[in-house]
Parts: C-alpha cells; sequence; structure tokens
C-alpha cells in the first residue's frame, strides 16, 4: 500500500510540474500536500515554490521606460497619421469631422475622446521629432553625411518597404485594439 502512495506522490509533483511548465498555477493546497510528505522537490516545482513566498508576479515582463515610450509614440505617430489622411481624403475637413469619422471606424468611442487623444499624440510627436531632429544631426555627422543625405537614404529604404505593405494607415491604430491612452503629466 505504501509503494502505491509513493508513487501517487510521485505523480503528484509530476502533475504539478507539468501545470507549471504549461504557464498555470497549481493549487497551493496540492503543493503543501506533497510537501508534507517530505520528498524532494523538483528543481521546476522549488523555483515556483520560492517565487510564491517572496510573491514574485508570473507573467509577462515589464517593458523598459524606452519601450514605453516608443509605444507610446508609435500609437501616437499612428493616430496623427491616420487623423492626417482622413483630412486629406475629406477635403482638409476640420479635425473635429476628421475625428469623428475616425470614431466612426472604431469600437464606439466618441469622437471627443478620440480629439484629446489626437491633442495629447500632437504634443507627444512633436516634441519627438524635435529630440529626432538632434539625434539625425548627430548621426549624419558620425556618418560623414549631411543630414538631408541621410534622411533621403533611410527614407528610400521605408519607402520600398511601406510598398510591400499595403495596409490602410487609417486601419492602423483600431487593429491594435486600443487607443493611445496617455499618462496625465
Amino acid at each position: 500500500m505504501s509503494g502505491d502512495l509513493r508513487d501517487w506522490f510521485h505523480s503528484h509533483w509530476k502533475t504539478i510540474v507539468a501545470v507549471i511548465e504549461q504557464g498555470g498555477t497549481p493549487d497551493v493546497r496540492h503543493i503543501a500536500m506533497a510537501l508534507r510528505k517530505g520528498e524532494q522537490v523538483p528543481s521546476e516545482a522549488q523555483a515556483y515554490i520560492a517565487d510564491l513566498l517572496t510573491q514574485k508576479k508570473q507573467g509577462r515582463p515589464k517593458q523598459t521606460p524606452v519601450e514605453i515610450e516608443f509605444a507610446q509614440w508609435q500609437r501616437a505617430e499612428d493616430l496623427t497619421r491616420a487623423i492626417r489622411i482622413i483630412r486629406r481624403r475629406n477635403g482638409m475637413c476640420s479635425v473635429a469631422k476628421a475625428c469623428a469619422i475616425f470614431a466612426g471606424r472604431g469600437k464606439m468611442v466618441s469622437p471627443t475622446s478620440i480629439q484629446r487623444e489626437h491633442r495629447k499624440a500632437l504634443e507627444i510627436t512633436k516634441r519627438r521629432r524635435a529630440e529626432w531632429a538632434v539625434y539625425t544631426e548627430q548621426a549624419a555627422g558620425i556618418l560623414g553625411e549631411t543630414p538631408r543625405q541621410m534622411i533621403r537614404r533611410t527614407l528610400k529604404a521605408a519607402i520600398a518597404e511601406r510598398d510591400t505593405n499595403q495596409d490602410d494607415p487609417i486601419d492602423r491604430p483600431l487593429k491594435t485594439g486600443r487607443l493611445i491612452s496617455f499618462p496625465d503629466k
């Protein structure tokens, strides 16, 4: 009988480890029961138990501040580009009308919230473009080019890449599934 119990607890650790490896959370009561038997704990389970004791959260790793700022800037560029394209396609209509058209394409977002996000996006893109102007000048100096030569070379490569990707730029902010969500400063 004791052999059967030993096999059961051994397989219990296997079950716990399998749940951990699949990214799940095993029941703490099962871990406690397996620990009470005094058997050797697999290394995968040891790491999980250590994380439980130190209350380390498992899941997607946090983004660095640089990654967060870059993603925010990219979403701001996408939104301002989409509004600019809508305005051009509709005979340079007002920003309010363009935001209303954009809101109509999304998932029940009010035009006023789109306008608010657009204003924040314009602030971010203006600030980032000024920073990039400085970076471009410094990089061009390092490469031995004028900023204009470097930008032309880079734009040619970007246009060639864009031509291979035929997505409508208006839909890009909608495909991400969320709006810009800028933090208030």
